[in-house]
């Protein structure tokens, strides 16, 4: 007897279903093998959403990549993978849980004081006209600038004009003798110090006439403080 008819043999893949990721199955994923560091040239699956969602690789290179600009405007070559802070007056540290803690160290706990109007003294010994308090400082570089417009009524005799820290330490001192006894003269400057944590810093203003009964007269008197280092 003859067999009449068709065998028909389909050929299938043999699916191995330890090597599949199924769309339904549940923690295929979080199974595989983990690599706690990956570098730029690891690869990952995606669907290319320009093309209908097919399967693609992508390197970690090219998804790790941060769009930087100055004032708006890009900067060259980027994309970049890396920000690089550079200079002291920026410190950058790990605050932890994937967060980098970036500081702007110059022109920390900028304050300022001013005192416009004009005051005036007949005393030969220093008068306060303007008190700059700081505290709640951490360790570090500060920066003191001042100024002042002052004058004596009189071309005989010096008005003194002098910038100190906590009614001890002299930080700056003028004496000056004026050739024009109605003309006003600036008194301006800076000091860089190196101040402690938890303290409070008291920076005065102090003028007067050196000769006791001719009038010393001051305005416009102002404080700026900042962080340096």
């Amino acid at each position: 007897m003859k067999w009449k008819g068709k065998i028909n043999f389909e050929l299938r893949p043999q699916l191995n279903g330890s090597n599949l990721l199924l769309t339904e199955g549940a923690g295929e994923i979080s199974a595989v093998t983990e690599k706690t560091s990956p570098v730029s040239a690891d690869i990952v699956l995606i669907e290319d959403s320009a093309a209908s969602n097919a399967k693609k690789r992508a390197q970690l290179s090219n998804i790790r990549k941060i769009n930087v600009q100055d004032e708006g405007s890009n900067v060259t070559n980027t994309p970049h993978t890396t920000l690089n802070f550079v200079g002291s007056p920026v410190t950058v540290t790990d605050g932890g849980s994937g967060v980098a803690t970036i500081t702007m160290i110059f022109g920390q706990f900028f304050s300022q004081s001013s005192s416009d109007a004009e005051s005036t003294t007949t005393s030969a010994t220093y008068q306060q006209k303007l008190r700059h308090t700081v505290s709640g400082l951490v360790a570090g570089t500060y920066r003191l600038g001042w100024y002042a417009e002052g004058r004596l009524n009189s071309t005989s005799a010096d008005f003194e004009f002098r910038i100190q820290q906590d009614d001890t330490t002299t930080l700056a001192e003028i004496n000056n003798e004026s050739q024009d006894a109605a003309s006003y003269k600036s008194y301006s400057g800076f000091v860089y110090l190196t101040l402690s944590a938890s303290t409070t810093y008291n920076f005065d203003m102090d003028y007067a006439s050196e000769a006791a009964g001719t009038t010393a007269y001051i305005r416009r008197a102002r404080f700026e403080f900042w962080r340096v280092s």
